[in-house]
């Protein structure tokens, strides 16, 4: 990985180009786009490595909880610079990607696709240090937000509170 690179220059490279990114269904039957990308992800993925990032797997022995842990404590994080993980918690965890910006920063990348304006969101709720990029058919248009923007801890845990009752 070339170190001297500043990656931070090629992340919002990156977030600028996927802000022009047009809407892509979960599949690719489905959105009519069978010679494109399938879905969302691989749309975010190729982006990604357009702009000089380096896809590369979970380090073996990490747990989903200290991969997630690497946002917001950067010192355990093995990956190197430049690199990211697709689905480092598998397909039905968030993030969907994690990002190695510099030896301080990791960013979590979680896709949202949706016909309507709305995202919509699993039990696992909003996460407030991941950035969400959101694509919506009705306006054929991407845009990214910050979990931190859209609702507060004291929201979420409420959130939170609703389905671990719903679960009982």
């Amino acid at each position: 990985m070339d170190t001297t690179k500043n990656y931070k220059i090629q992340i919002t490279a990156a977030l600028v180009e996927l802000r022009g990114m047009p809407y892509y269904a979960n599949g690719a039957a489905e959105s009519g786009n069978v010679h494109g990308y399938s879905n969302h992800e691989a749309a975010i993925k190729a982006t990604l490595e357009r702009n000089g990032f380096v896809a590369t797997t979970k380090p073996n022995g990490f747990t989903n909880s200290e991969c997630k842990s690497w946002v917001g404590n950067t010192k355990t994080c093995p990956i190197e610079i430049g690199t990211f993980i697709d689905q480092p918690c598998g397909k039905q965890d968030s993030p969907d990607f994690l990002v190695r910006i510099s030896q301080g920063c990791v960013i979590a990348l979680e896709a949202k696709s949706c016909r309507t304006p709305t995202p919509l969101y699993n039990s696992a709720g909003i996460k407030d240090n991941y950035i969400y990029i959101f694509c919506c058919e009705r306006y054929n248009a991407t845009t990214f937000y910050w979990g931190r923007d859209i609702i507060t801890p004291d929201q979420q845990e409420t959130l939170s509170e609703l389905f671990r009752l719903q679960k009982e």
